[in-house]
């Protein structure tokens, strides 16, 4: 299982997407889940709406470039028609995907040939456009029970799949993170957990692929 470090490998919430959380996520061998959104015709990495002094994205694709080991991004875009300002720089990489965009925007970003994931969800039951993705983001706004089931039959369908943890809804992560590991799922290098725990995952999990 790759473990994704939301927003970075922070200790405190003003750390969350800097420069900073981010290269200490990578250098602790976790992929990162990052937020982008536009600000003055460029691409910057922010949560909430832009006001200035955000990192930019060829800053992000810097960091990840400079690491000597693997530097996995799910960037997460909050913002519709970014194509046009990405699509260059992500051509030839192999260490992203895209998510969480407006279906409308998904189909963009496909026909343009970028790696997309799709969303599932309890209130999203049917994951659209699952044919032309590479994966699921499998998220839960009310429940924290980890859909197995549905990640075991997506993963057997050649899917990559993405669990959110639930402590980024505010809920308690424990039992999903047992069940996950009673699944044996987080055996598979085609699925990724998403947490702001990132440390304490690793260990539950115990280190394994």
């Amino acid at each position: 299982m790759i473990i994704l470090a939301h927003r970075g490998l922070w200790h405190a919430e003003s750390e969350q997407n800097s420069a900073a959380a981010i290269k200490r996520a990578l250098d602790a061998g976790f992929g990162v889940e990052t937020d982008l959104r536009d600000r003055g015709g460029s691409i910057v990495v922010s949560h909430d709406p832009p006001r200035g002094g955000e990192m930019s994205f060829e800053s992000l694709l810097s960091i990840a470039d400079l690491h000597p080991g693997p530097a996995l991004l799910a960037l997460n875009v909050k913002a519709d028609g970014l194509q046009p300002l990405m699509e260059s720089a992500l051509r030839a990489r192999h260490d992203y995907f895209l998510f969480d965009m407006s279906v409308p925007d998904m189909v963009v970003s496909i026909r343009r040939g970028l790696t997309c994931f799709t969303r599932k969800s309890d209130v999203e039951p049917e994951p659209v456009l699952l044919d032309d993705v590479e994966g699921v983001w499998l998220d839960s706004f009310a429940s924290s029970t980890a859909d197995v089931d549905a990640a075991a039959a997506l993963v057997a369908r050649g899917k990559k799949v993405a669990f959110v943890s639930p402590e980024l809804h505010g809920r308690p992560h424990q039992a999903y993170w047992t069940r996950l590991l009673e699944s044996g799922l987080h055996l598979s290098s085609d699925s990724m957990l998403c947490t702001d725990l990132p440390d304490r995952a690793a260990r539950f999990f115990g280190g394994r692929p």
